[in-house]
């Protein structure tokens, strides 16, 4: 789980997915998808930029979402 500077929580899991949800209300805003396995871990930049890693090896990087 990552908290991003707007309040934006996002995780990543077994579905190999970033999810994007309201800090306010926990509505689901979208679905970041491009890891083809597990998503172990995220972390979220001063700009909003997110990224994630996981089994598969690669960083991904998310910006402008």
């Amino acid at each position: 789980l990552a908290v991003g500077p707007d309040g934006i929580l996002y995780s990543g899991g077994h579905d190999k997915t970033v999810r994007a949800w309201s800090g306010a209300d926990g509505t689901l805003l979208r679905i970041l998808e491009g890891h083809t396995q597990t998503v172990l871990s995220l972390a979220v930049g001063a700009d909003g930029t997110v990224y994630s890693a996981g089994c598969d090896g690669p960083i991904r990087v998310w910006s402008g979402i």
